[in-house]
């Protein structure tokens, strides 16, 4: 692992020097609307294990399901909302559970809902962010800023973001140790997006897989518009493979509800038999264009719990999307 941190104070890069360490494994390596549901007033938030708890999507300040993962010395944020407002919230629901002063803030992905609550927390608060989610933010995030903003849902929440810079940026992966529990920090992309990163609490065996793997396995980022890098099929198979082999007793996605190992399971089964089915098709000489004339249904009625049929069409568009991808990728 490579890792620079940004200037500041020495003892903000004790702390650092401290928690971070270099991992023992090897690196393999759309969302247009906010992603939200109505934010509740109560506390949500769940404990998952001794170290782990979430707040479920729709909780307090959570257009994602939000992670908070305290150790003995430190507690990590996992997706920080959409705006200071609600920043604000998680991190009152981060003080509900831990009492700890320092704070680590990462992020799945680098899409608004995810990342431009850290503009509330405290100046003390350590940011740390992939090199790979670092060049998204670069090319894409004024982009998907303005983007986001233009849905008045939004807006009022996004009053006073910021991007905020990364006190820590590291390659590939990496462990961070909070005291008492290390969180294995995996660079999964270019999946949904460039900088894809997931987290493995090791010893309760809870995975945050970002977009890599939700229940409908349709974060397909063809044409690459919502990220610097288009989606590489290949990479985002090896990337659940790599998941599958943690045998995660728990999965937190970015979206949708929680699940357990058979999430990423269901997610790989989907895109190895759409790779087979457009190898053959391929093989009879058939077009994308055609292949994926023919795949969209049989895909849909295949998997009709993972890929349901909307009055939108959105969904189809991916299977879509992900048909050309695979075609081009393929021999």
């Amino acid at each position: 692992m490579a890792m620079s941190t940004s200037h500041g104070p020495s003892l903000r890069g004790a702390v650092v020097a401290a928690m971070l360490i270099a991992p023992g494994f090897v690196s393999l390596a759309q969302q247009t609307g906010s992603g939200q549901a109505p934010a509740v007033a109560a506390s949500t938030t769940m404990k998952l294990s001794e170290h782990a708890h979430v707040i479920p999507q729709g909780g307090p300040g959570a257009r994602s399901n939000v992670g908070l993962i305290v150790g003995t010395k430190a507690s990590l944020v996992i997706d920080s909302g959409l705006g200071p407002s609600d920043g604000k919230r998680i991190l009152g629901e981060l003080g509900r559970v831990s009492s700890n002063t320092t704070i680590y803030v990462m992020a799945t992905h680098f899409h608004p809902e995810h990342i431009l609550g850290e503009s509330a927390f405290p100046a003390s608060a350590i940011v740390v962010r992939s090199r790979a989610m670092q060049q998204d933010l670069v090319e894409k995030g004024a982009e998907m800023f303005a983007m986001f903003n233009r849905n008045a849902n939004n807006a009022p929440i996004m009053v006073g973001a910021t991007y905020r810079p990364a006190d820590v940026t590291f390659d590939g992966d990496m462990v961070l140790d909070l005291g008492g529990v290390r969180i294995q920090v995996l660079s999964l992309g270019p999946a949904h997006t460039r900088g894809d990163t997931g987290f493995f609490v090791e010893g309760d065996r809870i995975l945050f897989t970002g977009d890599v793997a939700m229940s409908t396995p349709l974060g397909i980022n063809a044409e690459g518009m919502y990220s610097s890098a288009r989606t590489e099929a290949r990479a985002w198979l090896a990337s659940l493979e790599r998941l599958a082999v943690l045998r995660p007793i728990r999965i937190i996605p970015s979206h949708g509800p929680l699940g357990d190992a058979s999430m990423v399971e269901k997610h790989l089964a989907f895109l190895r038999a759409l790779q087979e089915r457009v190898r053959d098709l391929k093989r009879e000489g058939k077009s994308s264009a055609e292949a994926a004339q023919v795949l969209v249904p049989e895909f849909e009625a295949t998997f009709p719990v993972e890929v349901p049929s909307n009055t939108s069409g959105s969904r189809v568009g991916r299977i879509a999307g992900a048909v050309s991808l695979l075609y081009a990728e393929l021999p």
